[in-house]
């Protein structure tokens, strides 16, 4: 399948790649420990950001 459909389809939520699944709950990592205790949706959660340091850099409540 050429790349352009591929991200067409990942853009209109129709397709998301599994590599980009692994990826995704990774770098939610520093976000989940600086979420506010309790239920919070993901909907409340800023953007998703591509890691390239430690994950602990990331981290803002330390």
């Amino acid at each position: 399948m050429p790349s352009d459909e591929l991200k067409e389809m990942a853009e209109s939520g129709r397709y998301v790649p599994s590599y980009m699944t692994c990826a995704t709950i990774i770098n939610r990592i520093p976000q989940l420990i600086d979420a506010p205790a309790g239920y919070v949706t993901t909907d409340k959660y800023p953007y998703n950001e591509y890691c390239v340091h430690d994950l602990n850099t990331y981290v803002k409540s330390r």
